[in-house]
C-alpha cells in the first residue's frame, strides 16, 4: 500500500500541490488518480482515490511542510501602504537566487527575477530600482487596484512568500 504526503507550494507565479509517494510492501497500479477532500470519522480528511480497472483503492495522505528549495524569501515590505508611484522596500533572504555572486551585498550579475503584485489577474510586474542580497526597490505601478494586495518575488523561477500591502488612493 503506498504511503503519500502532500505539500502545497508556490511554483512559477502559482499556487500547486505536490505529492510524494513511497511504496510500502505491495505496489498498487493505478489507472486514474483523483485527489479529493471529505468528512471521515467526524474530522476532515484529504484522499487520493486510486482507480485501476474493476477496483477503488483510497489513500489517505498527510498534509505536511514542504521542503526548502533554496528560493527567495521575504521579510517586510516598507512602507506596508503607499500610492502607485511610491518607491517601497521589500527586505528578506537569497533574492539573489542561487545562480547569481554575492558581491559586497550586491548581486552580480543581477538575477533573473521580478515583483509582482497580486496573487489573481490582473497581476501587475514592478519596476525594480535596485536588487541587492537583503533588499529590493520597487515602484509602486500604477496599474495596481486601490486597496489590500499581496507582493512577491519570483528569483530563477522561484517565487517567495508573499506579503500583504496595501496600494492607498
Amino acid at each position: 500500500m503506498p504511503a503519500s504526503s502532500l505539500c502545497l507550494h508556490r511554483a512559477a507565479g502559482r499556487a500547486q500541490i505536490g505529492a510524494a509517494t513511497s511504496s510500502v510492501g505491495r505496489a498498487v497500479r493505478t489507472a486514474a488518480p483523483s485527489l479529493g477532500l471529505h468528512r471521515a470519522a467526524g474530522r476532515a480528511q484529504i484522499g487520493s482515490h486510486l482507480r485501476p480497472p474493476g477496483l477503488l483503492v483510497a489513500v489517505g495522505l498527510a498534509l505536511t511542510a514542504c521542503a526548502p528549495v533554496d528560493g527567495p524569501t521575504l521579510a517586510e515590505v516598507v512602507p506596508a501602504a503607499a500610492r502607485a508611484g511610491a518607491t517601497i522596500t521589500l527586505t528578506g533572504a537569497d533574492l539573489c537566487g542561487p545562480t547569481v555572486d554575492v558581491v559586497a551585498g550586491a548581486c552580480e550579475p543581477l538575477p533573473s527575477g521580478a515583483v509582482d503584485f497580486g496573487l489573481t489577474p490582473p497581476i501587475v510586474r514592478a519596476e525594480v530600482v535596485a536588487w541587492r542580497a537583503g533588499s529590493i526597490a520597487v515602484v509602486v505601478p500604477s496599474q495596481v487596484a486601490i486597496g489590500p494586495t499581496t507582493v512577491y518575488v519570483t528569483v530563477d523561477g522561484r517565487s517567495s512568500n508573499g506579503l500583504s500591502f496595501e496600494v492607498l488612493p
